[in-house]
């Protein structure tokens, strides 16, 4: 660790690239060098905006490719999605959103090219990451190795992707917009787990992509060692200290991590636009020539051979500088680059933008319940905005075996392979017998009988002799859960459920779900009672998915009845209502915030939060928390911004709304200061008030953490707090360690 100081670093360039794209016509020459892709003989800036065509609807591509053009990208990327398209081995399903050539035109017709991610894996925080989960039943094969099984399943589908595409001339030597295409994706963080088979296995994929002949280069992204008929390129928050791995070829940024996504019930990572530009602008600078997010920040110019255009950075954390360029002087705020077009005027600094250029926002339209409430709700609610009146319908899930297609077996089989992915649920289910005087002398002592579970993921719900006894996850957690059983024969049914299946990492192939291990049964007179190898009888799935509820018409829809007097006593139950769709054909969100209010909560996926139990019968209501932690060996030292309320702004500029308890700060002071982590129930109650009864209310909190030395809050106000830069990174980011009373910045490097 050392003490930053200042460093400014000028660059300027005597020509300028061309990167305005005209509409794609006629045949496209595609090549690069060292400096940029070349397209017809000329030197192309890439600017990329990632689009996952699955994602959105096959409507909502236009305009989703339009606004990415507005914002001043030309280039389009997007993986391809292969359990999508080959859901089952040898059928194929390219309709609706998973219709790729129709997205790969309309990015053509939209005068834009298009980097086309093959893969076939490609992560993308996708169920499996993009495999199809039917990969796994060929016998003898192994994921992403020098392994035939694989090999020939990954070429066969990667060439159909190819022969579709040149099928209808969408490759940029046909006329069409591909401009580049990748093989695998990210396997330079995972290949030594592999040994030289996964050496080996990347020189073949290098060699079949470029077998294929598809007129336009083939990018590695992730991929130090990658051959060099392909192009390596970085993945990160900061890729500006990124080179190729060998001459001649263009410095790329595929994945530029603008934001990042939320862990279920964990915290929200936030990135400030301001280190965003910065880190862009800091790429382009030391040479970059292709960068993709997902939202781009640019100024354009026509291409002259005399225009000189320059780059000023500082890259002092905490300090701003003043630097002379030709005669002028320019002052720089720290962590930031300014862009000269005319190596005169600054025309953008990283560090003053404010706002993105456009974000999508779903406006509100209440959906009121007919179910009986107080007389003052609908008077409060229809002055602030329109409602629409709703029915609603109500089902139960039947609790364990409901007869119909079952397994039975004397061990416990893997979840995935039980459901081949047709399902997140599976039923685990066994009976045994307690004797009369098990139950007799457990009458006599405190101890409970209690279920252990050696190792179960993602998420369980355990019911004893129909009864809801608890609500678990995890990712290969343990269970020891106290249970009430009866005379004679008792009944356990669990519940298990996937939370998606594994997308990153070696070994996928092996990577597993459900309950493994000892099933065991403690704190009976007579012993611990072993289940493992008892007879359990399994079935995939859930009634309303045999009987397809979800959808207008299915099979039957069973015995639906009206949901009056407020949600179900019963722990799994589907609701349903109908209502007119919105005027207009803009894409509609159905806000599902308020679900959870009630102690016996609807089956949801995805629902419970926290390995600890939910009792039933303790009618205690769920709520959501945040939690708020620190680094090891630092602690909360000060409080920022608090409110619970309708808040707004962002990291370092949060601001309170008309809704604010006044308490919000104390609370969370009381709770954090001097911890390294701390939790708090986003609730009324925990605050003492409601500030806003019947609105949806927030909890905001901006802390800072500190070091054991640094734990001194004399003479510290807000104004002092330097808002942070950025995110975790897992090769170039920056870590700050901020000593307020001394006004330094120490930093580090840090290679995970």
């Amino acid at each position: 660790m050392a003490t930053c100081h200042r460093s400014v670093v000028v660059r300027f360039w005597a020509s300028l690239y061309v990167f305005l794209v005209a509409s794609m016509v006629g045949a496209l020459n595609v090549s690069y060098d060292q400096r940029a892709f070349v397209l017809n003989g000329q030197r192309r800036l890439l600017i990329s905006a990632g689009i996952h065509y699955p994602r959105a609807t096959p409507e909502m591509w236009p305009e989703l490719i339009a606004t990415a053009k507005r914002g001043g990208a030309n280039v389009i990327q997007t993986y391809v999605f292969w359990s999508g398209h080959e859901p089952r081995k040898g059928e194929y399903n390219f309709e609706g959103r998973y219709d790729l050539p129709k997205f790969v035109e309309l990015v053509g017709e939209a005068g834009m090219y298009l980097n086309l991610r093959i893969g076939p894996y490609v992560c993308a925080e996708w169920n499996f990451g993009g495999f199809p989960v039917w990969l796994r039943d060929i016998p003898g094969i192994e994921f992403r190795t020098d392994n035939k099984q694989f090999k020939d399943e990954m070429e066969t589908f990667t060439k159909f992707i190819v022969e579709k595409m040149r099928a209808r001339a969408l490759f940029a030597q046909q006329g069409g917009p591909i401009i580049m295409a990748q093989i695998e994706n990210e396997y330079g963080n995972i290949e030594w787990e592999y040994g030289q088979p996964g050496k080996q296995y990347v020189k073949w994929a290098a060699n079949m992509a470029e077998g294929l002949d598809a007129g336009v280069p083939w990018i590695m992204c992730q991929q130090g060692d990658a051959p060099l008929n392909v192009i390596n390129t970085c993945n990160g928050y900061y890729c500006d200290g990124f080179t190729p791995n060998a001459p001649g070829r263009p410095t790329m940024w595929t994945e530029d991590w603008n934001g990042w996504y939320q862990l279920w019930g964990g915290l929200v990572p936030h990135r400030p636009v301001q280190d965003n530009a910065f880190a862009v602008a800091r790429f382009y600078q030391r040479g970059g020539t292709f960068q993709n997010y997902y939202m781009a920040h640019v100024y354009t110019t026509a291409a002259h051979p005399e225009i000189c255009a320059a780059f000023l950075a500082n890259i002092d954390s905490s300090s701003s500088a003043v630097v002379e360029f030709r005669g002028t002087k320019y002052e720089l705020p720290a962590w930031s680059v300014s862009i000269l077009p005319d190596c005169k005027t600054v025309a953008y600094n990283t560090a003053k933008i404010h706002a993105q250029t456009s974000l999508m926002t779903m406006k509100r339209n209440n959906l009121k319940t007919r179910n009986p409430k107080p007389a003052d709700v609908d008077t409060l609610i229809e002055s602030q905005v329109a409602t629409i009146e709703l029915d609603w319908e109500k089902q139960e899930e039947p609790i364990g075996i409901r007869g119909g297609n079952t397994i039975t077996a004397h061990n416990l089989l893997e979840q995935i392979n039980t459901t081949k992915d047709s399902s997140d649920y599976l039923w685990y289910t066994t009976r045994f017998q307690v004797s009369k005087e098990d139950i007799k002398e457990l009458q006599g002592r405190k101890e409970d009988v209690r279920l252990v579970l050696e190792d179960v993921r993602d998420a369980l719900h355990v019911f004893v002799n129909g009864e809801l006894s608890g609500s678990f996850s995890g990712s290969w957690f343990s269970l020891n859960h106290s249970i009430k059983l009866k005379e004679g024969v008792n009944e356990i049914a669990l519940l298990c459920m996937t939370m998606g299946i594994q997308n990153y990492g070696a070994f996928l192939e092996k990577d597993g779900a459900g309950i493994k291990g000892k099933v065991q049964v403690t704190g009976l007179g007579s012993g611990v009672l072993d289940l493992t190898t008892s007879e359990w009888v399994y079935q995939v799935g859930l009634k309303g998915e045999d009987l397809q509820f979800f959808f207008d018409s299915g099979p039957q829809k069973g015995s639906w009845v009206p949901a009056t007097g407020g949600p179900s006593d019963k722990p799994l139950v589907w609701y349903k209502t109908k209502f007119s769709t919105p005027d207009g054909e803009e894409p509609v969100a159905l806000d599902l915030a308020s679900m959870g209010k009630d102690s016996h909560p609807p089956l949801v996926d995805k629902w419970a939060t926290s390995s600890s139990s939910f009792d039933a019968q303790s009618q205690r209501a769920l709520v959501p928390h945040v939690r708020l932690e620190c680094a090891v060996h630092q602690q909360i030292s000060h409080i920022v911004f608090a409110s619970f309320g309708s808040s707004s702004g962002t990291c370092g500029s949060y601001s309170e709304g008309d809704c604010h308890a006044s308490s919000s700060r104390a609370v969370v002071e009381k709770a954090c200061l001097g911890k390294t982590f701390c939790s708090l129930d986003v609730s009324p109650a925990e605050f003492g008030e409601d500030p806003c009864p019947l609105l949806a209310k927030t909890l905001t909190v901006q802390a800072l953490c500190r070091g054991p030395s640094e734990l001194t809050n004399e003479n510290l106000s807000d104004d002092d707090i330097a808002v942070p830069l950025g995110m975790y990174d897992r090769k170039w980011q920056r870590y700050e360690v901020i000593n307020q009373r001394t006004q330094q910045t120490q930093s580090f490097l840090s290679d995970i």
